[in-house]
């Protein structure tokens, strides 16, 4: 990151507590990113699913000015409710952009001259009996390209988690299930290589993944079972992420 020399990120964060049960968070702050390793160089293909990464050498790096608050409640001894609210505005924002070459397609990274970010965030968790812990969250998302005047690439509006989880500590066994819901997602090819962008939105998708892990009464080790992406949600034309994948092992701590 030297190459891009020094940078000044002042940050000041307050929190009040005005009642027992009440947490108010507010935050102000400068944000600065270098282009990662990757940013700029990397050079991936999978010619199996058609698609290439390519880094972009000519990246400059990314700054910001943040706003956030957010409250957080615990009206009963077992529940928990929060919400929140933010603001992103970015200079050079470092972007992946979904480009073409014919029939493959070609992801690269960019800077967006002039970018805002802001929405908002609900959430609620709840204890109930068996063990059981229940979360469920939603956040909106409004960004936008402002030279462009138009939604940021890749950025969905609307999304919806939802997780349980279930532990036994004096038997060692926990489990967790976690779903995701990702709204539309707008992207912005230019298809037949005429200079325009060829623009369309990527239907919603939902994924799951699911573990379970058992803490051996002795020696300390954890048998564990993972599943991911269980709904094989990906695909190679704007969701490029590994398929539906399960995982066994054995994990330790020293």
């Amino acid at each position: 990151d030297s190459q891009f020399g020094l940078a000044v990120t002042p940050r000041v964060a307050v929190k009040v507590e005005p009642l027992s049960w009440l947490t108010l968070r507010g935050g102000y702050g400068w944000g600065y990113r270098a282009p990662s390793f990757q940013d700029l160089l990397i050079d991936f293909e999978n010619p199996s699913v058609g698609y290439t990464v390519r880094g972009n050498p000519d990246l400059k790096p990314e700054r910001s000015r943040s706003f956030s608050f957010n409250l957080e409640a615990r009206p009963l001894r077992d529940s928990m409710v929060w919400a929140g609210v933010f603001h992103h505005s970015l200079r050079d924002m470092i972007a992946a952009s979904l480009q073409s070459e014919g029939e493959a397609l070609r992801y690269s990274y960019v800077n967006i001259a002039r970018a805002r970010v802001r929405g908002g965030e609900l959430g609620v968790r709840q204890s109930l009996p068996g063990r059981v812990q229940v979360e469920l969250g939603y956040t909106l998302t409004d960004g936008t390209d402002q030279d462009l005047e138009r939604a940021l690439e890749g950025q969905a509006r609307h999304r919806f988690t939802a997780q349980a989880t279930w532990r036994h500590r004096a038997w060692g066994l926990e489990a967790l299930v976690r779903g995701v819901l990702t709204g539309e997602r707008p992207f912005y090819p230019d298809t037949n290589g005429d200079g325009e962008a060829d623009p369309y939105r990527a239907s919603r998708t939902v994924s799951l993944d699911a573990r379970i892990a058992w803490l051996m009464p002795a020696g300390g080790l954890q048998l564990f079972v993972v599943g991911s992406n269980l709904t094989d949600s990906g695909n190679p034309n704007d969701l490029p992420i590994p398929p539906r994948t399960l995982q066994a092992g054995v994990s330790t701590r020293f």
